[in-house]
């Protein structure tokens, strides 16, 4: 795992010893955490960008964001896309 070169050589190495303990379950847990994390910070993008949205209409725009429109269109059928 590529790490940033101005990290410090003994924080780089307790970090990938760390890494290495870390229960997969706990790993899975992190990754589903920052998933999400990502996926609020899309969504309150998409409602700074469109004051006064609804809340399903940011959740249509994210899945047309991280689907594309086509795949998003066969989900959610005819709903309107912004």
């Amino acid at each position: 795992m590529p790490l940033n070169s101005d990290t410090n050589i003994k924080a780089r190495e307790f970090l990938i010893a760390r890494l290495r303990t870390t229960p997969p379950g706990i790993k899975l847990l992190q990754a589903a955490e920052m998933t999400n994390s990502c996926a609020a910070f899309c969504m309150a993008g998409i409602r700074s960008r469109r004051p006064g949205i609804s809340e399903e209409d940011v959740r249509l725009e994210f899945a047309r964001l991280h689907l594309g429109g086509t795949l998003t269109a066969k989900v959610y059928g005819g709903r309107k896309l912004l």
